[in-house]
């Protein structure tokens, strides 16, 4: 997991998250150091911190409630105002300058969130499938690759190949040697940004999976919506798109939470944290569905949840 190009995104998804986001709310300017304490806890942590104790929501069919012309005004108004190139090149600038391609590098030294976080997200993956009548699995696209961690450990022990989609030319290079021996799975390589992905007519209906972890928070909110459909464009019949990603606790009144918000709009890194209902609104925008939705556990209960979406079109 990683950023989908240097300017759409960066690897960050969580180094951003826990460095400058990933503190409750109510306490930004907590030092670093209750982060990296929380991570120390983060292997015995049990499923009872997690948020919302990791437990499964079915099949929630958005794709026909509508939303009155308030609705997320907050999230608008900031996009007028901060969205654009500017943006992506706040997140790009972050990126080159502080991280390596590298496991250490895309997590940000934080290798022991890797365990935790894969031996949840197979889980959910193996649910996910199973409710997909037609499920195949020969192809999945790990978007957002980076040095294809999601690929290495999770995504090539189930399918017969996999492809890369990433931005950054320098995490694509380093891909086929950090996959050893799992480097057989490995597909086709797509140095493209998040935000210009277009399936080529050849790869319409062409992927069982398309994975997307700690990504889309380097996307504004339009261009989330258009890469979505994308997605679901280069989709086979009972495939799934799947979003984990970081998002606001469920008490916080705010649509989205711009990083490094602490030092004022200046400080800005290129990333935001939207609320749980923002993103299903970007979902249904897109023309999906939730399938399956369920919290990442164990997840220590002093930082941001993480939650992972099974998504589906809403016309199949």
């Amino acid at each position: 997991s990683r950023s989908g190009s240097k300017k759409d995104s960066a690897p960050r998804g969580v180094q951003a998250y826990l460095l400058r986001r990933a503190m409750a709310p109510r306490s930004p300017r907590r030092p670093r150091l209750a982060v990296t304490a929380a991570l120390a806890s983060l292997a015995a942590a049990p499923a009872a911190r997690a948020f919302r104790g990791g437990e499964g929501v079915l099949a929630r069919d958005q794709c026909h409630v509508q939303g009155g012309p308030d609705k997320f005004r907050d999230a608008k108004e900031f996009w007028k105002k901060h969205g654009g190139e500017s943006w992506y090149k706040r997140g790009a600038s972050w990126w080159e300058k502080n991280s390596e391609a590298s496991e250490h590098g895309v997590l940000n030294g934080f290798e022991a969130l890797g365990p935790g976080d894969i031996a949840a997200s197979a889980k959910f993956l193996q649910e996910a499938q199973a409710k997909r009548r037609g499920h195949e699995t020969k192809l999945a696209l790990d978007a957002g690759a980076g040095i294809g961690r999601i690929t290495k450990h999770l995504l090539s022990t189930v399918y017969d190949k996999v492809d890369l989609l990433e931005g950054s030319q320098r995490m694509l290079d380093e891909a086929p040697k950090y996959l050893g021996d799992q480097s057989g799975h490995l597909g086709h390589m797509f140095q493209r940004e998040l935000r210009a992905f277009v399936p080529p007519e050849d790869q319409v209906n062409h992927y069982d999976t398309i994975w997307v972890q700690w990504v889309v928070i380097y996307l504004t909110d339009d261009d989330f919506v258009q890469f979505l459909k994308a997605c679901a464009r280069a989709l086979k019949p009972g495939g799934i798109i799947v979003i984990k990603e970081n998002v606001l606790r469920d008490d916080d009144p705010r649509d989205l939470q711009p990083g490094g918000e602490g030092g004022g709009a200046s400080a800005y890194d290129g990333s935001v944290t939207r609320s749980p209902k923002l993103m299903e609104d970007i979902f249904k925008d897109a023309g999906l569905k939730i399938d399956l939705e369920r919290a990442q556990a164990p997840w220590p209960d002093t930082m941001l949840p993480v939650t992972m979406w099974s998504l589906v079109p809403c016309q199949p």
